[in-house]
């Protein structure tokens, strides 16, 4: 084989120090894992991307251009790209960098159609100088702008712009409101102070905004309101009405209705509108118009009929529902005279309004964040009750990057569909393809994949105290139940007749273990736990207990030390298990974990051979930890529609993870009920760039124990560097309203709760929850009420 190269392609080299995003250099030090992604394979651009992504050297959009030959569309004039924003209707908005200065801006970028040119040019020529004299911290100025012109006759959009403004840290308005619902009332009453006064500067300066929605209006931590890119709207597109519906249709939500019927230029009346929909927007928590696409949104819109904001929101204030009303007047000359105007209704904004608006987001609400705040500026703070408060060192990072990402998810999403078809066959479901002979795994890595189409699965109950219902039939008749995978050595049928030992199973590679018919069957195992030494095997409705004549050696105590708690029920020395409608329980003066997963050592060979520890269904309680990591696994752990009840955490690592060891959780109507943290690390060290920890939760629900927290960090130096790499992401997920999201606890220190302000979170709010009954039974662990608006009816957490 020939020598595989030193160093990726010229052309990549060059696009990467060419953006400033690497030196050749710096890209020669990720060597190391670029030989372990590409195991076999020549080392292509796409893997040294890849290296390069998750070493925090280029950010995940960046690799996805880069790698689709595209990396000319990551720079805009002397910026580059670094990933996409949301909040903006008629652009795209990006969080971007100088690349001389490495300043952080925020960027719109849109396509001008052929002859808008020289328009757009003179026009923002002309904003630029007039934004040069705003004063008020609500509007960040633009200060820069660019066109990017090609002359291919073939493009529709040969032209496009680029506008850059000072980046804006904070939260978004309209994301607040996902998470959270409405705002308090005296919190908008604050938010139209701070607007009106701007937008009486920016018409002062013969500007307007042009662009006023909830999407718009970010929030910042002190309590600033911001209106980003004052007037960009106005040059970029002067006209709308029923002729131009090519966006969104929540673009056209607060267009006013004189716009829409002459399709005449932003007025001052026109935000005026704008700012009244937006103020009964947040009073209200509902968006002002219906319709399913633009064009009736736009009719709506020009109807321009709205429900009194008193009938709606009945505590909010006099002076502002006569603003709200006046604003949405469908007449311009019914509006006020101007913001001047509407300031002396409204008072001026005072320093109580801010304390509460800042309080209102840190407090009620956790959406995402608009842009990431700087990883410098950790704030740690509100120590637990009787304990002393701490100020943690701040933090920063050697290089100023950080990785955000693992790619594998794609992948799992094709080996579910090359393996859907097979599963769906019937009972029994093989789930890979064995040599009768030999036992070996022909379609190892392509099996373990999350299905509800395999048979019922069903859900344990939580207390261990109750005794199991025998499955009918004996073991007489698993011959004939199913031969044909007894003969394939694809199944292994138990009787639930009586306990088995865990001595009685001979595993082998691709072996789907589960009780006849599916019934539930009580597997006991001795001190040492059941050891899974191959890859591929799936336990199916299995009940793993401890057997009753064994001493437990240790208290079922959240405190236990790793070295204390090393006794697990299942040992997996393996690369992928999955477990499905099974339960991992303890009696309450054991020390037992349920899964020590301590995948072997790869070689050069399987290093590209996927790692995956699953659990469907399942039940975890009584147990100082439900998932064990001796060291950070090579793939991730997923958990669907899972209950885990403590006391421990359902995740427990033995030490914080090194830049080369990302940590991925992906997790799916999982419920934390009474145990003390989702995942807690233990360390002695941690190293000077951790690597990062990915959480993706969708419809969760998170109620540790007042002692603990969702994520809970055990040692002696402060976690800052290890949790500013958490990375947070998915939708609909409940956090209980007394609960921390992360603590610290040092063996010379009472804990301490993080402020978690400033971290990412997304799809995640603080709310109410209440509980069916009891946690003795996995159907009183449902929870039949919250109080955080959902996207949805259907309770999070567990379903079965």
């Amino acid at each position: 084989m020939p020598p595989m190269p030193s160093l990726p392609s010229p052309d990549l080299l060059a696009r990467l120090e060419h953006l400033g995003l690497a030196s050749p250099q710096e890209v020669g030090t990720v060597r190391r894992r670029v030989r372990r992604l590409a195991g076999k394979l020549p080392w292509f651009d796409s893997i040294w991307i890849d290296a390069l992504r998750q070493a925090g050297l280029v950010t995940p959009y960046q690799a996805n251009e880069l790698t689709a030959q595209r990396g000319d569309q990551l720079q805009a004039g002397p910026y580059v790209i670094e990933r996409p924003l949301d909040q903006a209707h008629y652009a795209r908005a990006f969080a971007a960098r100088e690349i001389s200065s490495r300043r952080l801006v925020r960027l719109l970028r849109a396509p001008l159609a052929r002859g808008e040119v020289e328009r757009a040019g003179k026009s923002l020529g002309k904003l630029l100088s007039h934004s040069a004299h705003l004063a008020s911290p609500v509007l960040p100025a633009v200060f820069d702008f660019g066109i990017d012109e090609h002359n291919e006759p073939s493009q529709v959009s040969p032209s496009r712009v680029w506008v850059v403004s000072d980046a804006v840290p904070g939260i978004s308005a309209a994301g607040w409101m996902v998470a959270s619902g409405r705002f308090p009332p005296e919190v908008v009453w604050e938010i139209a102070r701070q607007m009106a006064a701007a937008l009486a500067e920016l018409e002062h300066l013969e500007l307007v905004h042009a662009d006023l929605t909830p999407a718009g209006l970010i929030i910042d931590p002190q309590g600033q309101v911001r209106l980003p890119h004052p007037g960009v709207r106005a040059v970029l597109r002067p006209e709308e009405g029923y002729g131009l519906t090519e966006l969104v249709p929540a673009a056209y939500d607060n267009l006013a209705p004189e716009r829409i019927a002459a399709g005449t230029p932003p007025t001052v009346a026109s935000d005026l509108y704008a700012c009244g929909c937006v103020w009964w927007q947040l009073l209200t928590g509902r968006g002002p118009h219906g319709g399913g696409d633009s064009l009736a949104r736009l009719q709506a819109a020009h109807r321009g009929r709205f429900v009194d904001v008193c009938r709606l929101a009945p505590e909010t204030p006099p002076p502002l529902a006569d603003a709200v009303r006046s604003c949405l007047a469908s007449k311009p000359g019914d509006r006020p005279d101007g913001f001047a105007r509407l300031v002396e209704a409204l008072g001026p904004s005072t320093e109580t309004g801010r304390k509460q608006l800042a309080e209102c987001i840190a407090e009620t609400g956790r959406p995402s964040l608009s842009i990431r705040l700087p990883r410098s500026r950790t704030n740690w703070s509100r120590p637990r009750a009787n304990s002393p408060r701490t100020t943690l060192p701040r933090t920063t990072s050697a290089t100023g990057r950080w990785p955000y990402g693992i790619a594998t998810a794609a992948c799992l999403l094709a080996l579910a569909a090359i393996v859907w078809p097979l599963w769906r066959g019937g009972p029994p479901v093989p789930l890979a393809n064995i040599d009768a002979n030999t036992g070996a795994n022909s379609d190892a890595g392509q099996n373990l994949v999350a299905t509800d189409a395999d048979g019922p699965a069903t859900r344990p109950t939580a207390d261990v105290d109750v005794p199991l219902e025998p499955a009918q039939g004996d073991d007489a008749r698993l011959a004939a139940a199913d031969p044909q995978a007894i003969a394939s050595e694809k199944v292994l049928l138990l009787s639930g007749d009586r306990p088995v030992a865990a001595s009685e199973l001979n595993l082998r590679a691709g072996l789907t273990v589960r009780g006849l018919n599916h019934a539930r069957v009580r597997i006991e195992v001795p001190p040492e736990g059941l050891h899974v030494a191959v890859d591929d095997v799936r336990f199916e409705n299995i009940d793993f207990v401890a057997a009753a004549e064994q001493a437990e050696p240790n208290a079922a105590d959240a405190s236990a030390t790793w070295e204390e708690a090393t006794a697990a029920l299942v040992v997996a020395q393996c690369r992928r298990v999955a477990f499905r409608g099974c339960s991992f329980q303890a009696a309450p003066a054991s020390s037992r974990s349920g899964v020590r997963w301590q995948p072997p050592v790869a070689v050069e060979a399987e290093m590209a051979s996927p790692h995956l520890l699953l659990l469907t269904d399942c039940l975890m309680g009584g147990l100082v930890a439900g998932i064990d990591l001796p060291e950070p696994p090579q793939g991730p752990l997923e958990f669907h529609d899972t209950l885990a009840l403590g006391p421990g955490p359902l995740v427990r690592l033995a030490r914080s993870p090194r830049l080369e060891e990302p940590l991925s959780l992906r997790l799916s109507h999982v419920t934390l009920r009474e145990a003390h943290a989702l995942i807690e690390f233990n360390y002695e060290r941690i190293h000077d760039e951790p690597g990062r920890v990915a959480v993706e939760a969708k419809n969760c629900v998170f109620a540790p124990t007042p002692q603990g927290a969702v994520i809970y960090c055990r040692g002696l130096p402060s976690p800052a560097r290890l949790l500013h790499r958490v990375a947070w992401t998915g939708e609909g997920s409940l956090l209980a309203e007394e609960a921390d999201f992360a603590a610290w606890h040092s063996d010379t220190a009472s804990p301490m709760t993080v402020d978690d302000v400033e971290f990412a979170i997304d799809g995640l709010a603080r709310s109410r929850i209440e509980f069916a009954g009891s946690s003795r039974e996995a159907e009183g662990s449902k929870i039949v009420d919250w109080s955080a608006p959902l996207a949805t009816r259907t309770p999070p957490g567990i379903r079965r």
